[in-house]
């Protein structure tokens, strides 16, 4: 009996200690913002009343290379860019997607080729940027179910991050002077960008110092890797129960890729060899799980007098040629139409009403917090 009662306390005390841990992780260590830091998810959230949205979504070479405001303007809907970071986990912006878009929504996925070979081991910058002090990604975890969280913070997680942020009570903003000067700086940027009527899209014509060390454009981002991971599959299964529970449309297409100088994207002999067969890997297992690509990986190649500072980042003037040939993929595939009764007036009244609302919460949190 003695012994059972100490298996029993031994027990309950261990799942005190797991529950404690992922309690303090959730509610201390990671912080909860009022204000989010991502204008692209300001967007996504402010805009979810507004019927058959574009979302376009992935890494940052859709950010700098699709024009959402010249795709808004051609097909009279609202158009917006939350592509972000190719190394954030794809598995991540689903369930971010899924908790925002509706039927008449279409999510276009020019995933980069990192996205179809990535494991399951999320990156250092990523899971540090969920917990740093501004919150600068904490709206990823937010948006993920129950039981990802638990996952996430006991297998991603370093046990001496998570404690460190706890003894600091990072997530806590009365403590967290930075988290409130966070906020306030992303409230005036929401602001900001708002009045100009952007969409997401990171535009600019200036060529910048090149930023990929010395690797060819082949080795930066086709990663000298030709098999779709177990990871991108279960993605996919995902991205499957996401449009059976909101009945958005999704389409596939290849992402943007620029060389530096002339003719080095997709020429190495190693590319050459198994692009092909990588392509028709990826397209049948897209299919398979019920979608589709449009276009070629040619389509979204562009040569050196497009390169921005990346392999993945095309200049402004590069960024229209591209989204016109989006345009018309979609058109011809019977995607997307011209709209009737599009009122830009209306969609800038709705997200302004957004933000006025974050605004006045913000405003009280500051006072309940004195």
């Amino acid at each position: 009996m003695r012994d059972k009662t100490f298996f029993i306390i031994c027990v309950s005390v261990l799942f005190f200690c797991v529950a404690g841990y992922f309690i303090a992780t959730d509610r201390i260590a990671i912080a909860d913002r009022t204000v989010e830091s991502s204008y692209k998810q300001f967007l996504l959230k402010a805009s979810s009343p507004i019927k058959g949205r574009i979302i376009i979504a992935g890494g940052s070479s859709s950010m700098h290379g699709i024009d959402a405001g010249m795709m808004e303007r051609h097909f009279a809907r609202l158009a917006i860019n939350i592509a972000d970071n190719a190394t954030y986990p794809l598995e991540h912006k689903i369930y971010n997607l899924g908790n925002y878009v509706t039927r008449e929504d279409l999510i276009i996925l020019p995933l980069e080729w990192e996205h179809y070979i990535s494991g399951d081991r999320l990156v250092e910058n990523y899971v540090t940027s969920i917990l740093d002090k501004s919150g600068s990604n904490s709206f990823y975890y937010r948006e993920l179910p129950f039981f990802v969280k638990v996952r996430f913070i006991f297998k991603d997680i370093p046990f001496s991050l998570a404690l460190n942020r706890i003894v600091t009570l990072n997530g806590l903003s009365w403590f967290n002077g930075e988290l409130r000067k966070a906020e306030a700086d992303s409230l005036e940027k929401i602001f900001n960008l708002l009045s100009q009527d952007l969409r997401g899209s990171d535009l600019g014509d200036t060529r910048m110092n090149a930023d990929v060390g010395t690797q060819s454009c082949d080795e930066y981002v086709m990663r000298d890797t030709f098999i779709i991971s177990e990871q991108f599959k279960k993605d996919l299964k995902l991205l499957q129960a996401m449009v059976k529970k909101t009945n958005a449309k999704v389409v596939f297409t290849w992402p943007t890729v620029t060389d530096m100088t002339n003719n080095e994207c997709y020429t190495s002999n190693l590319v050459q060899y198994y692009i092909d067969s990588h392509i028709k890997n990826i397209t049948d297992e897209v299919n398979r799980h019920g979608f589709n690509f449009i276009g070629n990986v040619y389509d979204s190649r562009f040569d050196g007098s497009c390169f921005k500072d990346t392999y993945y980042h095309v200049r402004h003037h590069c960024a229209i040629d591209r989204t016109a040939r989006l345009i018309e993929l979609l058109e011809s595939e019977g995607l997307l139409t011209k709209r009737d009764g599009y009122s830009p007036d209306s969609t800038s009244k709705i997200l302004g009403e957004y933000a006025r609302n974050i605004e006045a919460s913000f405003g009280s949190t500051v006072i309940s917090a004195k």
